[in-house]
């Protein structure tokens, strides 16, 4: 996956790579406590510090690898939200579990429906995954609603997935089949 840019069907819509120039933007977007409610692994409060080893991590991880697991979501240039694979059954594997997330200005719009189709599109026509997986914490219906509409299919619900902050949080299990 060395392509740099995916255009969506709207024209101000890009997923492209992360860049070190968006750093601030990244660090201002990830400071939401919406996005730390219902993501596992975005600190609160987000600053600086948290996009640069983020970024960091990216960089490694694709130098290392060879595949691009993130990507940004712009709007007319600006970063806006992301999405990514997490590769958690290895790159030989024929599933991947998937994370996304959009700044709180741009929620609500069909923005990150639009993103999923284009992403899924891109890595099943890319890759040899055909089963992306998607875990919504049990409060995020607005998640669930964006990835039904995105044509996932609930296949189930999982008690305890994860543990957060000494709490264990229970999730809804979506899957898309290529």
């Amino acid at each position: 996956m060395a392509l740099n840019t995916i255009h969506t069907s709207d024209a101000q819509i890009v997923l492209t790579e992360l860049r070190e120039s968006d750093l601030a933007r990244l660090a201002s977007l990830l400071d939401d406590p919406v996005l730390y409610k219902n993501t596992l692994t975005i600190p609160s409060p987000y600053g600086m510090s948290d996009a640069t080893k983020y970024f960091e991590h990216v960089e490694n991880f694709e130098s290392l690898n060879g595949y691009r697991k993130d990507w940004t979501i712009r709007k007319n240039g600006d970063l806006i939200g992301g999405i990514g694979l997490m590769y958690n059954h290895g790159f030989d594997s024929h599933k991947s579990e998937f994370g996304y997330w959009l700044g709180s200005d741009y929620r609500g719009q069909g923005i990150m429906t639009l993103c999923i189709r284009t992403f899924i599109d891109f890595v099943f026509s890319s890759t040899e995954i055909i089963r992306i997986e998607a875990h919504v914490f049990e409060h995020n219906i607005a998640s669930c609603r964006t990835l039904e509409k995105s044509g996932f299919q609930k296949e189930g619900f999982i008690h305890k997935l994860a543990k957060k902050k000494g709490a264990y949080l229970d999730a809804h299990l979506y899957a898309l089949i290529k």
